[in-house]
């Protein structure tokens, strides 16, 4: 039985049980002739319960039973792997017992043997891993040099786990760049430069192939100002709104685009707009010549419609407030009113040639909400007795300012919904 077969019996057999019913357990295993769980379970008996009557004396008996079982195994094991699977089975019954105080019977290189055991685990998984991606599949050798690294590897292994890996991250990395796998080259190639010492000649052979990969791969697209769409959805933008939404995107958003994507320079695409004084508006023809005439492989446009404003009472109720002279106070009216601004936001985009890209599609508005205070009074406010922000209610500046934040909280919020959608369209491009 398997070490860790053992040990999932325990913990389902063991999990609350007292330490008398975990002791009945291992005398169970004991009795019907399996030394290693029935070890594991009188130690776990007696963690529960130290002074527990001859747990001890049972532990130190099937536990060196177990033990001498595992080497026995390992010294016919028919692979090095399987032989330190043993050998460190072996070691968790000593270490589990020892932990109780119980002392198990094992020859004195024990501790020696185990090491070897590891260590020539560590060669034959090595040597696998080396073979197998010499031999054209990467992933299975990288896989056999994972595993490796669970066997204790010595500060030497480590380095020849860590060359033979880089080596196997180098040789897909090379592989998928052959076969316009860009994506996933630029991905191993990563992996095998965390491998490589700064500085050293192989760092800078795999910065080279990174280098081969990014021009190879790296697709280059030209974003446009937003344009509404022609037959828009609802109230009209805000002055200058969709310029604004174009600055955060084009300047901030989108000013680091993913590996494998290149934003054409913002102003460059700007300015081939004005100059062509055409309307990307349901135009992919202009799309595509703007996007040739900017050396891009892809044009975007993104579109924004169907704004609306919608402001709602939320609350009403009397209020007083006290007169600057002498006593008593004046009646007033507060209410309170939710104003909600919401748009849509979509990607229209062309390859060079023209094609029509499918760009993922959310027809969902993007909203923002935002509650503001009023009040009137049929009193003059100059005679009332009001903090500078109950005074603010009484002008028509409360609605216009939230109306102001508003803007500029769905001025983001578009600008990331379509980075999110740009940057996704852009991303399925590069294989």
């Amino acid at each position: 039985m398997r070490l860790a077969t053992a040990l999932t019996l325990l913990v389902l057999l063991a999990g609350c049980r007292t330490a008398k019913g975990v002791y009945t357990d291992a005398m169970g295993f004991e009795t019907a002739g399996q030394p290693e769980p029935a070890a594991l379970a009188y130690a776990d008996a007696l963690r529960r319960d130290p002074g527990l009557p001859n747990a001890a004396g049972r532990l130190r008996i099937v536990g060196t039973d177990a033990v001498a079982l595992r080497l026995s195994a390992a010294a016919g094991q028919p692979s090095r792997t399987a032989a330190a699977d043993d050998y460190l089975a072996a070691e968790t019954l000593v270490e589990r017992a020892a932990a109780v105080g119980v002392p198990l019977g094992r020859p004195a290189s024990f501790s020696r043997d185990v090491a070897a055991a590891c260590s020539a685990a560590v060669d034959a998984l090595l040597e696998a891993g080396r073979e197998r991606a010499n031999a054209g599949d990467p992933a299975a050798g990288l896989t056999f040099l994972d595993r490796a690294r669970q066997y204790r590897p010595s500060a030497q292994q480590r380095a020849d786990l860590d060359a033979a890996a880089r080596d196997a991250y180098t040789s897909w990395a090379d592989a998928d760049l052959a076969a316009g796998r860009f994506r996933a080259a630029l991905g191993h190639a990563d992996q095998g430069l965390a491998l490589a010492q700064p500085g050293s000649e192989f760092a800078a052979t795999l910065a080279a192939l990174r280098a081969d990969i990014l021009d190879a791969g790296t697709l280059v697209a030209a974003v446009f100002p937003a344009a509404p769409p022609r037959t828009p959805r609802g109230d009209t933008f805000p002055r200058d709104f969709l310029r604004d939404v174009s600055d955060v995107l084009l300047d901030d958003r989108l000013a680091q685009p993913a590996p494998l994507l290149l934003v054409a320079d913002p102003a460059e695409a700007r300015r081939a707009l004005r100059q062509s004084r055409g309307d990307l508006s349901g135009n992919p023809r202009l799309l595509a010549e703007l996007t040739r005439s900017l050396d891009a492989d892809i044009g975007v446009v993104p579109e924004l419609d169907g704004f609306a404003l919608v402001e709602a009472e939320t609350g009403r109720r009397d209020v007083t407030f006290r007169l600057r002279a002498g006593e008593g106070s004046a009646a007033a009216v507060r209410v309170t009113t939710e104003m909600t601004l919401r748009a849509r936001a979509t990607v229209v985009a062309t390859h060079a040639d023209g094609t029509r890209l499918a760009c993922p599609s959310d027809d969902a508005p993007v909203s923002v909400s935002e509650r503001y205070d009023t009040a009137t009074t049929a009193a003059a406010l100059e005679t009332l007795r009001l903090s500078s922000s109950e005074r603010e209610m009484f002008g028509a500046a409360t609605r216009d300012r939230a109306y102001s934040r508003l803007v500029t909280t769905l001025r983001d919020r578009l600008a990331d919904r379509l980075a999110e959608r740009i940057s996704a369209c852009l991303a399925a491009q590069v294989p």
